[in-house]
């Protein structure tokens, strides 16, 4: 069966969210709001990330990667909290527009 303009549509996409799908989004999208609003946070996860990728290199490669780890205050990436909200928007707005 081809479509208007040609192409086939994906197999098992009926063009429209599915509860899984909207489950998901709102999971990601608290994760990404926990990240946003918790002083630190994310800066601790982004350091455990470079002190991890650290331990993976190979003793046989003598540049080191050097980062700067200021324990300063910093501030919190809130636009990881607006990402988080508006993806549980989009996904509340996608599933129930199309019922």
């Amino acid at each position: 069966m081809l479509t208007v303009s040609g192409y086939r549509p994906l197999r098992g996409y009926h063009g429209r969210m599915q509860a899984h799908e909207v489950m998901r989004a709102i999971v990601i999208g608290s994760v990404l709001i926990v990240l946003g609003l918790i002083p630190g946070l994310f800066q601790r996860l982004k350091e455990g990330v470079q002190s991890l990728s650290e331990s993976f290199r190979s003793p046989f490669f003598p540049v080191g990667l050097s980062y700067k780890t200021d324990h300063e205050k910093h501030s919190r990436p809130t636009w990881l909290a607006l990402l988080g909200l508006a993806m549980i928007l989009l996904s509340l707005f996608s599933y129930f527009s199309n019922l």
